[in-house]
């Protein structure tokens, strides 16, 4: 993920014709598919490095590019819920609780023990314990 080389005294249009060419509008669903870097470890969200935005993901710089400056706390949501989309119009501003609320009614919430992050395996109340004692509930 290269930075981009902007010029000394560059301005918010500098930044905005770095950003608006890492990104291609999708005519069918009105998404702003976004062609540049990706952190793909980190669910293939997009990522943009020009001038004062710093590794950040697509998303966020496009709702502080065309809306409003966020402060970390807060959270940049899809309404669309594709993570490639930067198209401001289909993102929302929210808190983590709201990212988990938006997230699970989406169905994109692993439960339990199908979810790689899963620490509770192995105990005796853990139904997926193959020592499991039948007939004793789960702790």
């Amino acid at each position: 993920m290269k930075r981009r080389v902007l010029p000394r005294n560059y301005t918010h249009g500098d930044i905005l014709k770095a950003f608006e060419d890492s990104y291609i509008p999708e005519p069918n669903s009105g998404c702003w598919l976004w062609i540049g870097p990706v952190f793909p470890r980190r669910g293939g969200y997009g990522a943009f490095s020009a001038g004062p935005f710093i590794m950040q993901r697509a998303h966020r710089v496009a709702w502080q590019l065309y809306c409003n400056p966020i402060d970390k706390a807060q959270h940049v949501l899809h309404k669309c819920d594709n993570v490639s989309c930067v198209n401001p119009q289909h993102l929302f501003l929210g808190n983590q609780a709201l990212n988990m609320r938006d997230k699970a009614l989406k169905g994109r919430q692993q439960e339990g023990w199908a979810n790689p992050s899963y620490k509770h395996g192995g105990y005796v109340g853990d139904k997926k314990n193959p020592a499991y004692p039948p007939g004793i509930g789960a702790v």
